[in-house]
């Protein structure tokens, strides 16, 4: 995790960013919630909090030493596995290509790559290369968060402290085929289209894994609790709800990726299942 914070510092131009954003991106970057405390004091050689003045209650989270060794994205890393640099296009069933916004696509793809890690002052504003930058930089962002995906608030929050927040704008507009807008459980997520195949994450990560399972617990006991009350009810009142349908939770098949969201909750509205998710959190000490 430290690892993804010194990522995210060095991207930002200013090799700082305020701590207000990263308690709103916390989540996605697999984060503790206490992270400034507990992540921050044991890695004094890569960042730092500073005092600010600019953001919210101005504390600010700083770069201490520049890494070459982290500053690699993930289209370079794989770049070397597959010996090409173009973005890996996705696009929705049925989505309509015409002939004009191709050939701009496929002219586009050709485009030089520079790094999000890469100061890009040089490039031309509002060129093709500029925004294929700007690209970059939102595809090593969602890359570096444990899900591939983040709120569409958090995305343009972050956008605006890195001077990014229009092309990010631009960027989710005009590339569908390698950023996808979901509106699924009344949020609106931003998801990095390679990471899934089919709804579901390709490569999974150890604490992704973790809330997939604890996500599986909750609906199982969540079910088990409906299943009990609907017998207390019909042994106890069967006359009074003749005729009436109980109506349960109709998940249907969401993506996967859908589900951690939905059950992400604090800790204290899990205090009525404290037993038996101490039990299941054993299992992974």
């Amino acid at each position: 995790m430290a690892g993804r914070l010194l990522k995210l510092l060095m991207i930002s131009r200013i090799n700082k960013l305020p701590i207000s954003l990263l308690e709103r991106l916390k989540w996605e970057l697999g984060l503790p919630g206490d992270f400034e405390n507990i992540v921050i004091p044991e890695f004094p050689d890569y960042f730092r909090v500073i005092s600010g003045n600019s953001f919210e209650n101005g504390k600010m989270l700083e770069l201490v030493c520049w890494s070459d060794e982290f500053a690699v994205s993930e289209m370079e890393n794989k770049a070397v596995k597959n010996g090409k640099n173009e973005f890996c296009l996705k696009y929705t069933k049925g989505f309509e290509m015409d002939k004009k916004y191709k050939k701009w696509v496929d002219e586009w793809q050709k485009l030089p790559y520079v790094s999000p890690y890469q100061n890009a002052m040089h490039l031309v504003a509002k060129s093709d290369e500029s925004d294929k930058w700007a690209v970059a930089v939102l595809h090593e962002v969602l890359s570096l968060f444990v899900g591939k995906k983040a709120k569409k608030e958090n995305v343009l929050y972050l956008g605006e402290c890195l001077g990014l927040r229009s092309r990010f704008k631009s960027a989710l507009l005009h590339h569908p085929g390698i950023f996808y807008l979901s509106s699924k459980i009344r949020t609106h997520t931003v998801v990095l289209r390679e990471g899934y195949n089919r709804g579901m994450l390709i490569e999974r990560h150890p604490l992704m894994q973790l809330r997939f399972k604890y996500a599986h617990l909750m609906n199982t006991m969540k079910e088990e609790n409906k299943t009990k009350s609907d017998q207390q009810k019909t042994g106890s009142d069967l006359k009074s709800s003749e005729g009436e349908e109980v109506q349960g939770d109709e998940c249907g098949e969401e993506e996967e990726a859908e589900i951690f969201m939905k059950w992400h909750k604090p800790v204290n509205r899990m205090r009525r299942s404290v037993v038996k998710a101490k039990a299941f959190a054993g299992n992974f000490a």
